[in-house]
Protein backbone atom coordinates (compact mmCIF):
# COMPACT_ATOMS: atom_id res chain seq x y z
CA UNK A 1 0.00 0.00 0.00
CA UNK A 2 3.09 2.33 0.44
CA UNK A 3 4.51 1.54 -2.19
CA UNK A 4 1.76 2.65 -4.47
CA UNK A 5 1.56 5.73 -2.63
CA UNK A 6 5.07 6.69 -3.02
CA UNK A 7 5.02 5.36 -6.89
CA UNK A 8 1.42 8.24 -7.32
CA UNK A 9 3.61 11.04 -5.47
CA UNK A 10 6.39 9.63 -7.50
CA UNK A 11 4.60 10.53 -10.65
CA UNK A 12 2.92 13.74 -9.27
CA UNK A 13 6.60 15.53 -8.65
CA UNK A 14 7.57 14.20 -12.12
CA UNK A 15 4.51 15.34 -14.08
CA UNK A 16 5.13 19.40 -11.97
CA UNK A 17 8.35 18.60 -12.86
CA UNK A 18 7.47 18.22 -16.72
CA UNK A 19 5.16 21.90 -16.02
CA UNK A 20 7.91 23.82 -14.84
CA UNK A 21 9.86 22.63 -17.61
CA UNK A 22 7.05 23.70 -19.69
CA UNK A 23 6.66 26.96 -18.05
CA UNK A 24 10.76 28.25 -18.37
CA UNK A 25 10.18 26.54 -21.77
CA UNK A 26 7.55 29.16 -22.96
CA UNK A 27 9.44 31.97 -20.86
CA UNK A 28 7.00 32.48 -18.66
CA UNK A 29 7.71 35.33 -15.82
CA UNK A 30 5.23 33.36 -13.17
CA UNK A 31 6.29 30.93 -11.53
CA UNK A 32 4.96 28.04 -8.86
CA UNK A 33 4.42 28.63 -5.21
CA UNK A 34 4.57 25.95 -3.17
CA UNK A 35 1.24 24.91 -2.39
CA UNK A 36 0.79 25.04 -6.23
CA UNK A 37 3.08 22.17 -6.44
CA UNK A 38 1.98 20.26 -3.69
CA UNK A 39 -1.86 20.70 -5.34
CA UNK A 40 -0.37 19.28 -8.91
CA UNK A 41 1.51 16.48 -7.04
CA UNK A 42 -1.55 15.39 -5.31
CA UNK A 43 -4.26 16.11 -7.79
CA UNK A 44 -2.32 15.15 -11.54
CA UNK A 45 -4.67 12.75 -12.54
CA UNK A 46 -7.18 15.05 -12.73
CA UNK A 47 -5.32 17.96 -14.15
CA UNK A 48 -4.03 15.09 -16.90
CA UNK A 49 -7.02 13.76 -17.77
CA UNK A 50 -8.60 17.49 -18.27
CA UNK A 51 -5.45 18.25 -20.54
CA UNK A 52 -6.61 15.06 -22.69
CA UNK A 53 -10.11 15.87 -22.96
CA UNK A 54 -9.56 19.46 -24.44
CA UNK A 55 -6.97 18.36 -26.76
CA UNK A 56 -8.98 15.34 -28.36
CA UNK A 57 -11.41 18.25 -28.44
CA UNK A 58 -9.86 20.42 -30.04
CA UNK A 59 -7.96 18.11 -32.43
CA UNK A 60 -11.16 16.72 -33.53
CA UNK A 61 -12.82 20.62 -34.08
CA UNK A 62 -9.75 21.22 -36.22
CA UNK A 63 -9.96 17.91 -38.38
CA UNK A 64 -13.83 18.25 -38.78
CA UNK A 65 -13.44 22.19 -40.67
Amino acid sequence: MLNYFAFYLAIGAVFMFLVEVAMKYNKSKEELNNIERIIGILGWPLFLSQYIKKLIEILRNKYDE
